[in-house]
């Protein structure tokens, strides 16, 4: 007979279990559910909690953790328990069909009426993280995802290179780094406005996830630039078709808010892994430096990267650079051959011939440097003091 104060008391408990927020089954020795509470019954659904009837392998063996697997007690029985139980973090469950999964952190721990005695029963406790799950995948997601067009950011792209690079050091095959930059962006922007210009950017990704392979990686660094990383490639050649639909398709007209747009092309560097570098920060460098010398060759093209051709362009930085120091320290020089009237004998005038006092290499003629200021700003520069200088000799004359 159960006396009045035991009624209280376990009256009490009841309604102590009832209000808690997590989760809570009682289990016999034999793994019966005898007890859950509301929250349990919310957490799991009606239908996965029978009392008298729900086994703790039945439950367990509807769970499954973040990967999708079976939890790997799932066969477990209430005598089987370890004394210190069992703990699951991040276990889906499914209320019912067509419900959004929750995410659960469950713990089973068994119990016994006196020390050491053979377990009586479990009692398993349930905590509701799903919304703490969903705020960790958003984090994730921003740490490895690009807000405006979901492709992978320059962390996830860095991720996917390295794994791209050993994958295909294993297997013997190449890997294309190609490093996209639009040309005509600004102009939409600036024509369009920025809301036109993001637009543009998620077309921009689409169009180019349509042109690659599944296993490929199109990812965007920010602004107009963008990367696309392609495995297996049993030559460099490989990638050429792919690279030349994607310049064909990218430089069709968008349609943006009624407006078509035209004239919106891209400029892509390719660097290829193991030839030209084997470090995929320096691949990335390559493509980048090779990215460029498509916009100068043009625009709406592809660029191999070439060690003997950035040698070349260094070279090339180091004599403009060595020109404006040129300038600003006197080297440059006229010589004045006059321009004579055979018929009368007498001077008409005079050509101007330049000259540059290089302190290492002499006296060089306009042949070895005048070609190099093409397309850049030492070329006015120059021009400018040379005419300072003629003016200045005409009016000595």
């Amino acid at each position: 007979m159960v006396s009045v104060p035991q009624l209280d008391h376990q009256q009490h408990l009841r309604r102590v279990l009832d209000a808690v927020a997590e989760g809570i089954a009682l289990w016999d020795g034999d793994g019966v559910l005898q007890y859950a509470n509301p929250a349990a019954l919310h957490l799991c659904g009606q239908h996965a909690l029978r009392v008298g009837t729900t086994t703790l392998n039945t439950l367990f063996s509807q769970l499954r953790d973040m990967n999708g697997t079976r939890l790997p007690f799932a066969e477990i029985s209430v005598s089987s328990l370890p004394a210190d139980g069992v703990l699951a973090e991040g276990v889906e469950v499914r209320c019912g069909r067509g419900e959004q999964p929750r995410w659960l952190h469950l713990s089973c721990v068994p119990y016994v009426d006196t020390d050491g005695g053979t377990p009586t029963g479990a009692v398993t406790v349930l905590t509701n993280v799903t919304e703490l799950q969903h705020r960790s995948e958003s984090m994730a997601r921003m740490a490895n995802y690009d807000t405006l067009t979901g492709l992978p950011n320059r962390n996830l792209l860095a991720d996917r290179t390295t794994i791209a690079l050993a994958h295909n050091r294993r297997a013997g095959t190449q890997v294309a780094v190609c490093y996209l930059d639009l040309d005509g962006f600004k102009e939409v922007n600036d024509t369009y406005g920025h809301d036109a210009g993001d637009e543009l950017l998620r077309q921009v990704a689409r169009r180019l996830l349509t042109e690659v392979r599944g296993d490929d990686t199109v990812a965007r660094l920010g602004g107009d630039e963008f990367v696309i990383v392609m495995g297996g490639l049993a030559n460099r050649w490989v990638c050429e078709p792919v690279l030349k639909r994607t310049l064909r398709y990218l430089a069709e007209p968008y349609q943006i808010d009624g407006n078509k747009i035209e004239g919106v092309s891209a400029s892509i560097g390719v660097a290829i892994y193991p030839a030209d570098d084997s470090d995929p920060d320096a691949l990335m460098r390559c493509a980048d430096k090779a990215m460029y010398a498509a916009k100068r060759r043009g625009k709406n093209r592809f660029h191999w990267y070439s060690a003997d051709h950035e040698r070349l362009l260094d070279a090339h930085q180091q004599t403009l650079s060595e020109l404006t120091e040129g300038l600003h320290e006197g080297q440059f020089e006229l010589l004045y051959q006059p321009l004579i009237d055979c018929r009368q004998g007498i001077v008409v005038g005079a050509e101007a011939l330049v000259r540059w006092r290089h302190p290492i290499l002499g006296e060089l003629p306009p042949g070895q440097f005048i070609p190099l200021l093409e397309d850049s700003d030492v070329a006015f520069s120059l021009g400018r003091r040379l005419l300072e200088m003629v003016l200045q000799q005409t009016q000595r004359w």
